[in-house]
């Protein structure tokens, strides 16, 4: 049995590694995950692990750090739409001093796709910084 972690939602070409859980099979982690540092005590459940060749869509969290503007949230949803990127969930709120953080829980097939979609909402007017979060 193996499952991806939801703490940090690995996806193709993440540095990936495997945790063996007590009776839940292996639990795969992006390598920079902040829950596998703390388990790398442990060096015997950790293991080795690498993607294969199966194809399917993975959920991606990730957030835009932008200057607060009218349709920010619009425009940056146009960007993933008009990508044919599925978005699962979306949010903006104002954090203060004209500047807004707009979440995104989306589905992608690859991490090449994910720095495609990244690399156009930087380019988005106002985007300060667009960065991946292990949940939003």
């Amino acid at each position: 049995m193996i499952k991806l972690a939801q703490c940090c939602t690995p996806v193709p070409f993440d540095d990936i590694v495997g945790f063996v859980t007590r009776g839940r099979g292996i639990t795969i982690h992006r390598l920079n995950c902040s829950n596998i540092r703390l388990l790398l005590n442990d060096k015997n459940r950790i293991k080795k692990a690498e993607w294969g060749k199966a194809k399917r869509n993975f959920n991606v969290a990730f957030k835009v750090k932008a200057y607060d503007r009218i349709n920010l949230l619009k425009d940056i949803i146009s960007i993933i739409t008009d990508t044919k990127i599925i978005i699962n969930s979306a949010s903006a709120k104002a954090i203060g001093n004209k500047i807004a953080v707009c979440s995104f829980l989306v589905e992608i097939s690859d991490n090449e796709q994910l720095q495609s979609i990244f690399s156009k909402i930087q380019n988005v007017q106002n985007v300060i910084k667009v960065y991946r979060v292990d949940n939003i």
